[in-house]
Parts: C-alpha cells; sequence; structure tokens
C-alpha cells in the first residue's frame, strides 16, 4: 500500500507534456520493426522522453558471448572496450544490483552511493570521470533468455527525478513488448524468404488469393508468367488477369446435381508460342483462402521427329 501511495503522489506531479510525451514514444514504439535499427530508435525515444546528456542501449547474448551497444550521441567513448567492461563488471553498483534481484525497474546512482563516495569510487576514477558522468540512471527488460537488454541515460548536472523514473518504469513493458514483437517479426521474415527461396527452386509459380479474389502474395516466377501470357498494361498486381477472374468464378458456383459428389476443378490452361502456362485451384479452408498452383509445359509437335525420319503416324 505504501508504494502504491507513493506512486500515485508521483503520478499526480507528472506534467501534462509528460503523458503526452508517453503516448507519442509509444506509438512510435509500437510502429518499429527493424530488429537491426531497434536499439538506436529505442534509445533516441527514450531520450526524447526523459532527457540526459547521452545514453547507451547494452544486449547481451549469453549462450553466444555477443553484445550490441548503441551510444547517443554516438562520439562518446569509455576509452578501450576491455577495460571499461571490466571496471563496469568491478564496480557498478546498478549491475550488482540486478545480477543479485533481477529487478529491472529504473535504479540511479545516487539509490547506491553519496556523491562524495562515487567520486572516490573506481568507477568514477578509472572509467566516469573522463566524460562528465554525475548521474546515471538505467533500467532492464524483463528476463529474455539468453539476451539481457539494459538502457542507461547519464547526465553531468542534475540528477534524474523520481517523475522521471516512474516514467521510465510505465515505458518498460512497452519496449519490452515492442522487443518481442519485432523479434517475432524478423523470425517470420527469414521464415517466409527461405520458404519463397525454396518454393522458387521448384520452378513452379505460386499465387495466394483473399477470400475477396484478391492478390495477397504472388511469387517472382507467378508474376513472371502472368506478364507473358496476360500481357495487361496498367493490370494493378492485387487483380487477377480478367481470363483467370471468370475461369475462378464459374469453379466456385455449385453443381447442378447436388446429389453428386464434387469433382475435382478442371485446370486453367493457356498457350503462348510453343508452351502451355497450366494453373490449378488448391483451396485452404482454414482461412477462406484460395492458392494458385502454376506449371509450364512445352507444347510437344510432331514436326520435329519426322525430320528424324519418322512419317506422320509414327511421330
Amino acid at each position: 500500500p505504501g508504494v502504491c501511495e507513493m506512486n500515485s503522489s508521483i503520478m499526480a506531479r507528472l506534467h501534462h507534456r509528460d503523458l503526452r510525451g508517453m503516448l507519442e514514444c509509444l506509438g512510435e514504439i509500437y510502429a518499429h520493426h527493424d530488429l537491426d535499427t531497434f536499439g538506436r530508435c529505442i534509445l533516441a525515444l527514450v531520450l526524447r522522453v526523459v532527457p540526459a546528456s547521452y545514453g547507451a542501449y547494452n544486449e547481451f547474448n549469453v549462450r553466444r558471448n555477443q553484445g550490441t551497444h548503441v551510444l547517443d550521441p554516438a562520439n562518446v567513448s569509455l576509452g578501450p572496450a576491455d577495460h571499461a567492461w571490466e571496471v563496469l563488471l568491478r564496480e557498478q553498483p546498478l549491475i550488482h544490483h540486478y545480477q543479485r534481484t533481477r529487478d529491472g525497474t529504473a535504479r540511479k546512482l545516487s539509490d547506491f552511493m553519496t556523491r562524495r563516495r562515487y567520486h572516490e569510487s573506481g568507477l568514477y576514477r578509472e572509467l566516469f570521470c573522463r566524460v562528465g558522468v554525475e548521474h546515471q540512471i538505467a533500467f532492464y527488460l524483463p528476463e529474455r533468455p539468453p539476451n539481457s537488454v539494459a538502457i542507461s541515460l547519464i547526465r553531468d548536472r542534475l540528477d534524474f527525478t523520481e517523475p522521471e523514473r516512474l516514467v521510465l518504469n510505465l515505458l518498460r513493458p512497452h519496449l519490452f513488448s515492442a522487443y518481442r514483437n519485432v523479434e517475432l517479426i524478423h523470425q517470420l521474415r527469414d521464415e517466409c524468404l527461405a520458404t519463397a527461396q525454396a518454393f522458387e527452386a521448384t520452378q513452379r509459380g505460386l499465387i495466394i488469393l483473399d477470400a475477396r479474389g484478391k492478390v495477397q502474395f504472388a511469387s517472382a516466377r507467378a508474376r513472371q508468367w502472368l506478364s507473358a501470357y496476360f500481357p495487361t498494361p496498367g493490370r494493378p498486381a492485387s487483380i487477377l488477369p480478367e481470363p483467370l477472374g471468370r475461369w475462378l468464378a464459374r469453379s466456385q458456383l455449385p453443381s447442378a446435381h447436388a446429389d453428386r459428389p464434387p469433382t475435382a476443378p478442371r485446370p486453367f490452361v493457356a498457350g503462348r508460342g510453343g508452351s502451355r502456362l497450366i494453373i490449378r485451384e488448391l483451396a485452404d479452408s482454414r482461412f477462406g483462402r484460395r492458392m494458385l498452383l502454376m506449371d509450364e509445359r512445352a507444347e510437344l509437335s510432331p514436326q520435329p521427329l519426322q525430320r528424324l525420319g519418322l512419317n506422320p503416324r509414327q511421330a
């Protein structure tokens, strides 16, 4: 109850501009879908809501022993990376607190040491005094093994306030949700790309239609064949060529003999030069979608065989 009362009193002191800034920030957080630039984008948004001299986004994969570190502004340097990491692991109370408690909520340096003790510490003398780190606040995203993500903000003059700490804690779960969304989108993109590449290797074309008959997806080979067999300048990519549309409409008509079992729809065949394009429909009733599978075949003619000495009947 005491914590709730304290948070309520702090919330009451949040200015309208703080709440508006948070809402604007949330919209941009969830709109970002690129995993490679996620750290830089999120750090810039956090700095917009809680201004600081600079900020750091740190992502570490324990399993691979690899990390990603983003600074804003990017020209800030803490010296040799190995030495900086060694000092941080040895002296940084924010890291020690998280390792001991797994509490990733926002914590300040001033929560753990006075200014005098801080200035006497190896953390300040060996590292932070070089870039004017007088105050720091940091928080971790909820545990996401094997990845650990921390965001820290640095100031060279005034310490961070309690309302600012609350703003970061309110943003924290949304940052984690956005991070998970970007991870899943990145994974789905990779899987879709691998599937598309594997399908193209089969020398077939694929078109996926939604319930209204609009093209949701067309493989590269399918797009190439549609242009070659149905040249229609200005046709939108989401609309099938007219002959294909009529064929699909007819295949949807109910059978005149309800007592007979349904038969497989006849394939659509289009000719061009010495080749034929054969299109078959594969229904996907789970989502109301329709899929078209495309094959190209060379037309067989007796003339080449006749040139080998066969008569017309034999050819």
